[in-house]
């Protein structure tokens, strides 16, 4: 019998030594392919079974790793706030309620969701609904008028809304979009451009209507673009200006997504417009805790509670953040994660805290360049194998299947439902992709055809070729991978 045993043994220590083979050859190939030559590009794979490292090509290189940055800020975030952390977004009166009128304000008080009134989540509420649901409070009370104003006050989140890490290109764009103390709609308007004639700027629509925004439309019409990949919206949070900028299609129209300036104001004068249809009047201007005078979150007032919203779960909210890739979302996770454990709400409290917990689990962080939490800034060097050994960390944790659902699947769901389809690879490749100008990485877990459990990493900055042909070169790798 043990004999038996022993030839079994050895005939699946070959198979699998013939599989890992079969990786190098590729990555092999790969050194020498000549769209890599002045490329910057490294690969670690790890064993999970004992934490052997089965590949390394150049793992502790830091490079560019784009979107993968989301697996640190939302592993991160299920260790240090769990899974089941929920966001509470309070709305309050101060002041008297006689004879129907409010003397004082309504306040709604966020608390950094970036899920109210988004279109990435269907768990989330809707901007309708929660409007409704503040003047269904209200009628309750049977408010007539305001003597005060409806103030949104978003001071949980310290520090500018967005990195100051990030490009000037990206910030006016939706995928750029600031992370507010309250946040809504994900934080974004949308521009349909309607053609006019060849080099001519097309009509433009806005929704939703933004009080004060002013849009110096330099988008012009042609027939060498069919789609919006090149046209550009430049301004910055708290900046009501935004210049357009690039070609649009002359053949069709097409919608071009920006940031808003300043999402709490725009609630602000939303839900005010909305209490005055509904016939309840307000006497006084929209205002934020920025711009509402006498106002000071951090002063103790008597706070009559009207409602309080509810997030959707912590797990469905990273699931969401990696599968689509959110900026908004990991950002605000990132602030989160400040708030909640050092009281002070900034990207750079919440790097150093992410920092801090991974190193107290061993990971070795030498070179270890972290500037956001989604990835968009180009600031961030990160290795391969600092992300292998968090990856790898993280199998070892409670959470693991939690943060490993919460991937995408090559073939199947989110950024990677067209990698690998039809190859040994599709439904086993469980990853997060990134991808920047000139930057493309993917990171996450195999379940390979021996039944082994590997954490992988990839990254690769400044090829030649485009992406499309890139991606083709990696799905070869992790077919091989998808093997070992």
């Amino acid at each position: 019998m043990t004999k038996y045993f022993i030839i079994i043994f050895l005939f699946f220590v070959k198979v699998s030594f013939s599989q890992l083979q079969n990786t190098n050859e590729v990555i092999e190939k790969l050194k020498i392919d000549s769209a890599l030559q002045h490329a910057s590009w490294g690969i670690c794979i790890i064993d999970n079974s004992n934490g052997n490292i089965l590949v390394d090509k150049d793992k502790s290189v830091s490079l560019i790793p784009a979107s993968s940055t989301k697996t640190i800020t939302t592993s991160s975030a299920l260790a240090l706030l769990g899974a089941d952390y929920t966001y509470k977004t309070q709305v309050y009166y101060d002041g008297q309620i006689q004879n129907h009128i409010l003397k004082g304000n309504i306040i709604i008080e966020g608390s950094g969701d970036p899920t109210i009134g988004s279109s990435k989540m269907d768990q989330s509420i809707s901007e309708e609904t929660f409007t409704s649901n503040i003047i269904g409070v209200l009628k309750k009370f049977e408010i007539q008028k305001i003597e005060g104003s409806v103030l949104v006050d978003a001071s949980c989140f310290n520090g500018f809304p967005t990195p100051i890490t990030w490009n000037w290109s990206d910030i006016g764009n939706n995928y750029g979009a600031g992370t507010f103390g309250f946040n809504i709609r994900d934080n974004e308007f949308v521009i349909q451009c309607n053609p006019t004639k060849n080099n001519q700027a097309p009509h433009i629509e806005v929704s939703p209507v933004i009080p004060s925004l002013h849009l110096i439309n330099e988008f012009y019409c042609t027939d060498t673009v069919n789609n919006g990949d090149d046209a550009y919206v430049f301004g910055e949070a708290y900046n009501n200006t935004r210049l357009l900028n690039g070609p649009v299609p002359l053949n069709a129209s097409i919608k071009v997504k920006g940031s808003m300036p300043d999402p709490p104001f725009y609630f602000a004068s939303l839900l005010t417009e909305k209490l005055a249809a509904s016939g309840i009047e307000v006497s006084s201007f929209p205002a934020t805790d920025k711009t509402a005078q006498n106002f000071d979150a951090s002063k103790p007032i008597e706070k009559n509670n009207l409602y309080t919203y509810v997030s959707p779960p912590l797990k469905d909210i990273i699931t969401a953040t990696n599968q689509m890739s959110l900026n908004l979302y990991a950002e605000s996770l990132l602030k989160t994660i400040s708030k909640e454990k050092n009281g002070m709400a900034t990207v750079v409290d919440g790097i150093q805290i992410i920092n801090q917990y991974w190193k107290s689990k061993g990971v070795d962080l030498d070179g270890f360049y972290m500037k956001d939490g989604s990835g968009l800034s180009r600031h961030n060097a990160i290795s391969p194998y600092h992300f292998a050994q968090i990856l790898y960390e993280i199998s070892k944790e409670n959470y693991y299947n939690t943060f490993k659902n919460s991937l995408a699947v090559a073939g199947e769901s989110g950024t990677l439902k067209s990698l690998c389809v039809g190859t040994n690879a599709a439904g086993k490749i469980i990853a997060k992709s990134g991808t920047v100008e000139r930057g493309i990485s993917y990171t996450g877990y195999v379940q390979s055809s021996s039944g082994k459990q590997l954490t992988f990493c990839m990254i690769f900055n400044n090829y030649t070729c485009t992406n499309a042909v890139l991606r083709k070169k990696i799905e070869q790798l992790m077919i091989a991978m998808s093997k070992i």
